[in-house]
């Protein structure tokens, strides 16, 4: 398969691995692939999940839970080059940013980067490990 556009909503925030599905999602990707993820995000005013329309972060299916931060590096530290996370509530990207500290989902925008290495660190750390022999696969950098 060659996935140049992918769009999945509210699958992040389920997985038990983000990262692990991202470069896993490279597996799929053409070079030139965009993702559109979205998640629903805990706001940075914890007190305004509260709020009926703002629950949706604490869900019982999910395991995972985002800010507009760590969505964007999740992405990031798996190779993918991220131009922009939002709401996507309003077509102008000025009222969605003002909007976006209390948006109960931020939809992530991203495109693949086909040379992406895992940093050495990393590469050390997974070394002979079974889980991370097919991560590495996918960024071509298992020995």
């Amino acid at each position: 398969m060659n996935l140049r556009a992918k769009i999945a909503r509210r699958k992040l925030d389920e997985k038990v691995a983000p990262h692990a599905f991202h470069i896993n999602l490279k597996r799929l990707a053409s070079k030139d692939a965009v993702v559109i993820l979205g998640v629903p995000v805990v706001t940075k005013r914890g007190s305004l999940t509260g709020l009926r329309w703002l629950r949706s972060p604490m869900a019982s299916n999910h395991v995972n839970f985002f800010t507009k931060d760590t969505h964007r590096l999740t992405a990031k530290c798996a190779g993918w080059e991220v131009p922009t996370v939002r709401p996507f509530i309003f077509e102008n990207e000025l009222v969605d940013f003002l909007i976006s500290p209390i948006a109960p989902h931020l939809y992530l925008v991203a495109r693949n980067k086909p040379d992406f290495k895992c940093p050495p660190k990393k590469m050390h750390e997974w070394e002979g490990g079974e889980y991370y022999k097919d991560l590495l696969s996918i960024t071509n950098q298992y020995k």
